[in-house]
């Protein structure tokens, strides 16, 4: 029976940067999840995308309607100061505060932005959030029995996570690979084919420890 492994996060997961994801409009076969479904040719649900937020991925996570049937979890979390605002219409759209020069200019300044620059500008608040995000999928994944795995996008991220949730050795992903000297690809925002190569062989070791392939 074919597995089924459930993976999210942002550019860093989907691939973005490599040459059949140059905009960061598709998953790239070149990234990690990729490799991980061509090696144990089990059926990864990848939800990443560019520009992702942990709220859009505990969306995406709590919405999916087949969690029963998952055989892992692997989430590297985007960055904690990502959020989900709704714009004038009430859509919902990925935030971060590198974009508020863009809604001004765009004159997308709504409520939801006011709301942001009055009471978010403390990170404690996009701090204590992003934690609690990372315990729900946790508390799910145990109400399913599943192995979760999560991993997160910067050394801020990383020491926050062990502070608050008392974890140990948590992994971040640019300080992983910046500390092994992997390269960057043209965009110089994301990193090669060696780092997402090397990065399957680890999560592939974690996927057999956790009985991935016997899982029924």
């Amino acid at each position: 029976m074919t597995k089924n492994l459930y993976v999210s996060g942002c550019s860093h997961v989907q691939g973005h940067g490599f040459p059949d994801n140059s905009i960061g409009s598709r998953h790239s076969m070149f990234a990690w999840p990729a490799i991980i479904e061509r090696d144990m040719d089990c059926n990864v649900i990848n939800h990443s995308y560019a520009g992702n937020s942990t709220d859009m991925v505990i969306k995406d996570f709590v919405n999916y309607p087949e969690k029963n049937k998952l055989d892992a979890i692997i989430i590297l979390f985007p960055y904690h100061h990502r959020f989900v605002v709704k714009d004038q219409n009430g859509i919902p759209e990925n935030f971060w505060p590198d974009r508020i020069d863009y809604f001004k200019s765009h004159r997308r300044y709504h409520k939801a932005l006011n709301y942001y620059l009055t009471w978010l500008k403390d990170d404690t608040t996009t701090e204590n959030h992003f934690v609690s995000q990372i315990a729900l999928v946790e508390f799910l994944a145990k109400k399913h029995k599943v192995p979760f795995w999560f991993g997160v996008t910067t050394d801020d991220d990383k020491v926050l996570v062990e502070k608050h949730l008392g974890v140990k050795r948590v992994f971040d992903w640019c300080g992983w690979c910046q500390h092994y000297k992997y390269n960057k690809l043209p965009d110089q925002s994301h990193y090669d084919g060696k780092a997402h190569q090397n990065f399957s062989g680890k999560m592939k070791k974690w996927l057999l420890s956790q009985g991935f392939e016997n899982r029924s």
